[in-house]
């Protein structure tokens, strides 16, 4: 129940974390230019994002664009973009009813590269708190097993040496 405190309102927290990481046979330099929200639509069934603002037409800090999301419009806003560091950090809001803090990290491995998935849902409306209440454990495995999958299919068609690193 909320609680008033003046004119801040203090709610029951709705937020959770989930992390993984997903080993890649490719090198850093394959899979970052991936993760951009123009490029993801050759490897993410039905992203259709539109891009708002961004100097160079493709990822970039500040970079702003939109997506369909279950629990409507969501824009995104790219915080951070270190491709020499491998880092991307974005918010995703759907208004009124999530905020998505999105942290990924690409590093180098012995067998090629790992991406680091690190996501914090915080609800903040009725249909947010009911979609964050579903969203468990087995959801989330399933939602990094569509990553890798994708990531991985993408590059083993378009990789010349997609076996050499």
């Amino acid at each position: 129940m909320p609680r008033s405190g003046g004119d801040v309102i203090i709610r029951a927290k709705n937020s959770k974390c989930f992390s993984a990481e997903i080993a890649l046979g490719y090198q850093v330099e394959q899979v970052m230019p991936l993760l951009c929200p123009v490029k993801e639509r050759d490897w993410v069934p039905g992203w259709e994002p539109l891009m708002l603002w961004s100097d160079c037409g493709a990822i970039e800090t500040g970079c702003t664009y939109t997506t369909v999301d279950p629990l409507g419009v969501a824009i995104w806003q790219v915080l951070h973009y270190r491709l020499e560091l491998g880092q991307i950090e974005l918010m995703k809001v759907v208004a009124d009813q999530m905020l998505t803090h999105i942290q990924l990290d690409v590093v180098s491995a012995p067998k090629g590269c790992k991406l680091k998935l690190n996501y914090r849902f915080t609800a903040v409306g009725d249909r947010g708190i009911n979609y964050l209440r579903r969203f468990d454990d087995l959801k989330w495995q399933q939602f990094v097993e569509r990553w890798q999958q994708g990531i991985e299919r993408y590059l083993n068609s378009h990789c010349e040496n997609a076996s050499a690193i």
